[in-house]
C-alpha cells in the first residue's frame, strides 16, 4: 500500500466519518424544512 493510497483512504474515512455526525447532528437537531 503506497502512501498516496493510505492518504486516500483516510480521507475517505473521514468524509464518510463526517457524514455520519453532519446525519447525526440532523437527527437531534431537526431544522425546520419550511420558511
Amino acid at each position: 500500500m503506497t502512501t498516496k493510497d493510505k492518504a486516500e483512504a483516510d480521507a475517505l474515512e473521514q468524509a464518510m466519518v463526517q457524514d455520519g455526525v453532519n446525519a447525526r447532528v440532523e437527527e437531534i437537531t431537526p431544522k425546520p424544512k419550511r420558511r
